[in-house]
């Protein structure tokens, strides 16, 4: 596995489990008492990694930039990431996925195909528009997550200590570059690479997806899907009784979403 700015390998940690929980555990402690990160587990290893099938000479376009966290602090992350698990779930959209325990995308897959199904049988135009933002974790505002006088991240049901702990993971974050002696210091970003990139920006994506539908809602604009009463069988009845209308609500997979 990849390794961080420490260049510890992941699988010296495989191999001498034990006595990487003696050497972590007071670092644990420490960070869970004055709800601080250390420097090191705060910065990041960008690596560049090339592009299948894309010529070596077309110079940054030929690779990706990686950022590699250290293995030290995905296992503190992945330790606080259970505490605000339930919490993100609760937060999120309904229809959002990715990241999200015992939600599978599966179900993305079957809205769409139902509402197209749907608009098929009623004889309407239907076309989903789908969007993935451009490197969406990269640009997160993290002023508006943690900092803003109402943070996002502040209507989240999580502990007082719990939510000070994260905050602290997004303060004075940097990443070094390989073959570069200067450290760069990152004031953006949900820090890829790291157990909290995909929820740190879910929150954020949510939030704004919640206040697009519902200014379209108060407009009147959203879509529904008929249905028999009690049953999950499709009509195409345009009223009468018995008939159900479900909204269908957008689709949310971390930085990719779907307008229906």
């Amino acid at each position: 596995k990849a390794f961080g700015n420490s260049r510890i390998p992941g699988d010296v940690h495989k191999l001498f489990a034990e006595e990487m929980v003696q050497l972590y555990q007071p670092l644990r402690l420490k960070q869970t008492l004055f709800a601080r990160q250390s420097v090191l587990e705060k910065g990041s290893l960008m690596q560049e990694i090339p592009k299948p099938g894309v010529d070596p000479t077309q110079g940054v376009k030929a690779s990706r930039g990686v950022a590699m966290a250290d293995d030290s602090g995905k296992i503190g992350d992945r330790s606080f990431r259970r505490t605000i698990s339930e919490p993100y779930k609760q937060f999120s959209r309904p229809n959002a996925f990715g990241g999200i325990k015992n939600r599978a995308t599966d179900m993305a897959t079957l809205l769409l195909t139902t509402v197209l199904r749907n608009k098929i049988e009623e004889k309407m135009s239907f076309a989903p528009l789908f969007i993935d933002l451009v490197s969406a974790f990269d640009y997160m505002s993290r002023q508006l997550n943690f900092e803003h006088e109402q943070p996002v991240f502040g209507n989240m049901q999580v502990g007082p200590r719990a939510k000070a702990i994260i905050r602290n993971a997004f303060l004075f974050t940097w990443e070094s570059v390989e073959g570069v002696s200067e450290i760069l210091w990152t004031g953006r970003g949900s820090r890829p690479g790291t157990p909290h990139a995909d929820w740190a920006f879910g929150t954020i994506m949510s939030h704004c997806v919640n206040i697009i539908i519902d200014r379209c809602e108060q407009q009147g604009i959203y879509l529904t899907i008929a249905f028999e009463n009690n049953s999950p069988i499709l009509t195409t009845r345009k009223q009468g009784e018995g008939v159900v209308y479900v909204k269908a609500s957008d689709i949310l997979f971390v930085d990719d979403l779907a307008l229906l």
